[in-house]
């Protein structure tokens, strides 16, 4: 009798594609049942208890508590379908980690400015600006401890949990790279605006390599919590009480009387905070230019288009990007 030849690089690939199927399809419920949940909340609430909204904590509680309390719930029964292996670990030292931080920051403003340059863009031909809802939806509900706990500790446990853990431990013995890029991306969706898809798609991508690399998922939960302190509570913090118009005139008489106004005093911690965040951006910068090589993992043999081309991550990625460019545009 004939033996049957079974190509081990065939049934490997078939195995990623249905793993990278059933994690999209867990992201896509994630999303699905998290932004369901939030418009039937805000259309009960806008109908018969209005006052709610005018509260510190609403805003925070309709923006967290569907995705942790129904999408995370629901989307694991899609998780769970697919065997979880172990990240690579113990390849990231102490010191190189202590390297990392600088290096988010340079990722969030490089994916801050192509954000903005393409918003900046798109509004020529919309007529109108597009962008700035997430800026100015932090910036008025920065200063309450709703925020700190929203933004600080509950975000960077559970995105990082589902984006990053439940992510790469099922796809990154397929290969590291890809998985990380899957991540990155899912990670930038989640998000559900132009916005801020960028500079989610840059430092998801990156805490994913860290996380594969180290093997600590409290790795990256510190990093994402440290840099949403610096932009969401932080940099809030340093604006109040700053007339932002100031900084967009060019007549020297107002800045002037901004200035021995009192103006100044209020700019010294915004400068501060300048100062520190390029200070971080350049040393990152030279980091990620003198190690950056030595830091990646290696490439294998695997090609993510191939793993990409599933229907669980094809109808994620279009449903996601609908969802991103309904919101941008509307």
């Amino acid at each position: 009798m004939e033996e049957i030849y079974i190509d081990p690089m065939l049934e490997k690939e078939k195995a990623a594609k249905r793993a990278y199927s059933l994690v999209g399809f867990a992201l896509l419920v994630f999303i699905a049942a998290s932004y369901g949940v939030q418009f039937f909340a805000s259309t009960l609430v806008e109908l018969f208890f209005p006052a709610l909204m005018e509260t510190r904590w609403y805003m925070w509680a309709l923006s967290i508590l569907p995705l942790y309390l129904v999408g995370l719930p629901m989307s694991l029964f899609f998780f769970l379908q697919v065997k979880a292996g172990k990240p690579v670990g113990g390849l990231l030292s102490p010191a190189a980690y202590a390297g990392t931080f600088p290096v988010t920051i340079v990722l969030m403003y490089a994916g801050s400015y192509i954000a903005t340059f393409i918003l900046n863009f798109l509004s020529i031909f919309r007529g109108e600006a597009l962008g700035g809802q997430v800026s100015q939806m932090i910036l008025e509900n920065s200063s309450t401890i709703w925020a700190f706990l929203a933004t600080v500790v509950v975000a960077p446990i559970m995105e990082e949990l589902i984006t990053r853990k439940m992510v790469m431990d099922r796809l990154a013995p397929y290969g590291v790279w890809p998985a990380a890029l899957f991540s990155g991306v899912a990670f930038g969706m989640i998000h559900g605006n132009l916005e801020q898809f960028f500079y989610a798609f840059f430092l998801g991508t990156f805490f994913a390599l860290i996380y594969a690399k180290s093997g600590r998922i409290l790795y990256t939960i510190l990093l994402h919590a440290a840099v949403n302190f610096m932009g969401s509570v932080i940099a809030p913090a340093v604006l109040e009480g700053v007339d932002l118009s100031m900084l967009e005139t060019d007549d020297p008489q107002i800045i002037l009387e901004y200035m021995t106004g009192g103006g100044l005093q209020n700019l010294v911690p915004l400068l501060a905070y300048v100062g520190i965040m390029l200070g971080l951006a350049g040393t990152g910068l030279v980091l990620l230019f003198a190690f950056g090589k030595k830091f990646l993992p290696k490439r294998g043999p695997e090609k993510a288009s191939r793993y990409f081309a599933n229907p669980g991550v094809i109808i994620f990625l279009v449903c996601t990007l609908a969802l991103t460019l309904f919101i941008t545009f509307f």
